[in-house]
């Protein structure tokens, strides 16, 4: 601010600024981030929203049944594989503490009328509303959805539209997207471009600083070693793990760490063919590329250039490194392409896809 020169491009009052659009943002970020993480975790309310495609077809003019049907049949199927995954006693329990936890975070200017009333009905006990919608709703029931949705026509989109999953959930999206997402996407293009000028001042300001850019949702390339890292004194993580721990892992008997029977044998007979070494199979390896959120699925190449494993994950230790990169415990971790081959070959019995494949030893 002592100097004119930057008062011209603005520094002067950069700070000024973000702090008025933060105070004013604050609002908008809060009913933004209760809306994706705890109404869009409610999966009957999820499950109900996707149906509003055949509300809205069903209203228009001239509509044929034919193409209503058609996209009804297409629900059906959609139907069957959400009940396959579903466990409904967990929805239960999580839907009355997310529809509280909304209610009462975000500024009531944002709470639908019929929302209001629902919580009032029942008199501020969020378990009550929660019984009522999974009683009543037919997106709770494959059974009863299921039979709608087979004889479904144009008169058949009223029922949707009173179902109280759909009308909880059409009126708290329909209420984000009309007062909500425009005034906070309007408010985060402001920020975006006073970013621009507060990097500009801050490379002006120390010359000599490298600094980091911010490369979230693009491509990116990351450059790091094989290695494995001390988290803690006297404990040192080797850089690989093996088939060893699925198979412990399997021996838990828990739901999360079921090892398919073929795998089991495979590893009792250290069957592993050309992708094991010494009696073991490598599984996983942990590198220093600096990953994020969207680099899960990228292909780890060696110096060469050959694909020697894909990315999924990162060492607890470095699940800080977007606020605080530490390069002696931030590591990705992978699964080795070894691994993978052998999964295709061995335990798929689809060797004829690797034989389509350029494999350097």
């Amino acid at each position: 601010a002592a100097k004119p020169e930057n008062s011209a491009k603005g520094y002067d009052k950069l700070l000024d600024a973000y702090t008025k659009i933060y105070k004013e943002l604050a609002v908008y970020q809060t009913a933004n981030d209760y809306i994706n993480e705890a109404i869009f975790g409610i999966e009957l309310l999820v499950f109900a929203w996707a149906f509003r495609d055949l509300v809205e077809s069903a209203e228009q003019k001239d509509v044929k049944q034919e193409e209503l049907k058609k996209k009804a049949d297409n629900l059906i199927r959609g139907t069957d594989g959400f009940f396959k995954d579903y466990y409904q006693p967990i929805d239960e329990q999580v839907f009355p503490q997310l529809l509280k936890a909304y209610v009462e975070g975000v500024s009531k200017e944002f709470i639908p009328a019929r929302t209001a009333q629902l919580v009032a009905k029942f008199g501020g006990d969020y378990q009550k509303i929660s019984d009522y919608v999974f009683k009543i709703s037919m997106f709770a029931n494959q059974q009863k959805l299921t039979a709608f949705l087979s004889k479904y026509k144009a008169s058949s989109a009223g029922k949707i539209k009173k179902d109280p999953a759909y009308q909880l959930m059409t009126d708290l999206v329909n209420e984000y997207r009309a007062d909500v997402s425009p005034v906070f996407r309007a408010y985060n293009d402001q920020l975006d471009s006073l970013s621009r000028i507060y990097v500009k001042a801050q490379a002006e300001m120390a010359p000599q600083k490298a600094f980091y850019p911010d490369a979230n949702s693009t491509l990116r390339v990351a450059y790091g070693k094989v290695e494995g890292y001390f988290p803690y004194d006297g404990a040192q993580y080797i850089y690989y793990s093996t088939l060893e721990g699925i198979i412990e892992k399997g021996n838990y008997k828990m739901d999360d760490y079921q090892v398919p029977q073929k795998l089991k044998e495979l590893h009792a007979n250290k069957d592993y063919g050309k992708y094991g070494a010494n009696g073991e199979l490598r599984v996983c390896f942990l590198a220093s590329n600096h990953t994020t959120g969207g680099n899960s699925g990228s292909p780890i190449l060696n110096a060469n250039g050959n694909l020697i494993g894909i990315n999924f994950d990162r060492n607890w230790e470095g699940t800080m490194s977007d606020v605080n990169y530490d390069i002696s415990q931030v590591r990705n971790i992978s699964v080795d392409i070894r691994y993978i081959l052998f999964v295709v070959d061995k335990f798929a019995g689809a060797g004829y896809l690797v034989d389509e494949m350029k494999i350097v030893k």
